[in-house]
């Protein structure tokens, strides 16, 4: 099978972007140009705080809705340093 200018044979045309042409770093734009958290850590917080919005704040709650136990979910508070959104948060709301 011969192979045109556009075709490297690796099933993307020549030129065109590719998954090693997605910035590198932090809270750049993603692979797709939007501005986007591009780390692995900024979506898992990110994530965790939704979470914990949707379920007002109960961690047992959304740990469970992201399929984690309690015990993850505290050690991922702790060690994004969310400790004291959560407790700021179910203070606010008289919990």
């Amino acid at each position: 099978m011969a192979h045109g200018p556009a075709d490297t044979g690796h099933g993307a045309p020549q030129g065109g972007p590719t998954a090693h042409d997605a910035p590198a770093g932090h809270g750049g734009p993603d692979f797709f140009g939007d501005a986007h958290p591009t780390t692995l850590r900024d979506i898992e917080r990110n994530e965790i705080i939704a979470a914990l919005r949707r379920n007002g704040w109960v961690q047992h709650r959304a740990a469970a809705a992201l399929g984690i136990t309690p015990r993850q979910m505290g050690y991922r508070i702790r060690k994004m340093g969310l400790s004291g959104l959560v407790a700021g948060e179910r203070a606010r709301r008289g919990d």
